[in-house]
């Protein structure tokens, strides 16, 4: 566990930066999706704007040359021409065909499928005049071809004409129309763009400030937990239970306090102990020395009396006289007072260097026990 949780902090960091990421990447295929389908739609709907004025036009020239075609057979009837101007109007149709199919396979408006739709109708019976009046050349009948000309081609060809230019400027219109859709999209993709964008930086900030502020609270916690412990202080845990570095750290910590609290409530029971120890060594000490010193006096009394004995004996030999029994033995007794006193007096000083060591002792147990109540007035700070 420990070792799956050394890394929740470089995760964190890892998950936050493939999130904005993530969001750029959607942002980025979003806005070349937007761009693109604009771009597609624009050049459509320009082809075909272009596409259906060059239809519209090619119709006007081709119902021009067809009307100059009728007027010339009007005007040369029994002409050698005749064949190769039916020929050419057929040609000319054919070719009107074939635009006006290709112009109802463009993506037009409704409108424009109306418009068309009239227009067309008008082509219709603009051809079916033009074969009326090819009838009337065939038969040698100008008159009648003229009159048909002027009476109902001629009107159908200026409603055809009409009907040509009310078509083309609806396209023209559509392509103007467009192009502001078009320009309104691009401004709204780039308004997108730009909105979405600041979207990714306020999520990256705001991503970036959670993750600040959480390592910071938890940063704080520790420094926090540091100062009591800089005070003697050790009555609360670091509250960081999260699964990153700071909770191991945490934790890491709180086990290192327990410890060492375990160790300063042993080093206070033993010091407590030592101190205790210390003031009973110093009296039994204390005790001992009274006694030699009692014993040394006792001593010197001795002596003292020892030395009076003996100035009594030498003066009684001095003053009387006593035979030579007696003188043997009284200086028996002055040698074993002599030997007793110097016995006392070797004593006495062994006692007194004994003195001088208890009291060098004592110096060293009064030392100890200093540094025992300054290590217990330590210990005694601390709060646990």
């Amino acid at each position: 566990m420990a070792r799956r949780n050394k890394k929740g902090i470089h995760r964190q960091l890892i998950l936050s930066f493939l999130i904005i990421i993530f969001m750029t990447i959607v942002v980025g295929i979003s806005s070349i999706y937007h761009v693109k389908h604009v771009y597609e739609n624009g050049k459509t709907i320009y082809e075909d704007n272009l596409n259906a004025v060059d239809y519209l036009m090619t119709l006007d020239t081709n119902i021009w040359m067809t009307d100059q075609v009728v007027v010339r057979m009007v005007k040369h009837v029994g002409d050698d021409t005749m064949t190769d101007n039916k020929a050419y109007i057929e040609n000319l149709r054919e070719k009107s065909s074939k635009i006006m199919e290709d112009y109802e396979a463009l993506n037009l408006s409704k409108l424009e499928k109306k418009r068309y739709k009239q227009c067309k109708l008008s082509i219709i019976s603009f051809n079916q005049y033009v074969d009326t009046v090819i009838k009337y050349v065939d038969e040698g009948n100008v008159t009648e071809a003229s009159e048909v000309y002027t009476r109902e081609l001629i009107p159908m060809e200026n409603s055809v004409y009409e009907f040509l230019d009310a078509t083309s400027e609806l396209a023209s219109n559509r392509a103007s129309d467009k192009n502001a859709d078009n320009r309104s999209y691009y401004v709204r993709t780039i308004n997108i763009i730009v909105v979405t964008m600041v979207i990714i930086v306020a999520f990256g900030v705001i991503i970036s400030l959670r993750v600040s502020n959480s390592y910071t609270r938890k940063l704080n916690k520790i420094q926090e937990w540091a100062d009591r412990v800089a005070k003697y202080d050790m009555s609360n845990d670091i509250e960081i239970h999260s699964n990153d570095e700071f909770g191991v750290t945490a934790k890491s910590l709180n086990d290192s306090k327990f410890m060492l609290k375990e160790i300063l409530s042993k080093i206070k029971n033993e010091t407590e102990t030592l101190s205790q120890s210390e003031e009973d060594v110093g009296e039994a000490i204390k005790k001992i020395k009274d006694r030699i010193e009692a014993i040394n006096l006792t001593e010197l009394q001795y002596d003292e009396d020892g030395n009076q004995l003996a100035a009594l004996i030498k003066k009684t030999m001095q003053l009387y006289p006593l035979d030579e029994e007696m003188i043997k033995e009284w200086n028996v007794v002055l040698e074993r007072l002599d030997n007793n006193l110097v016995l006392a007096d070797e004593s006495s000083k062994e006692l007194m260097s004994i003195v001088t060591y208890l009291e060098q002792i004592c110096v060293v147990a009064d030392y100890q026990k200093k540094i025992i109540e300054k290590q217990k007035e330590h210990t005694d700070k601390f709060i646990i």
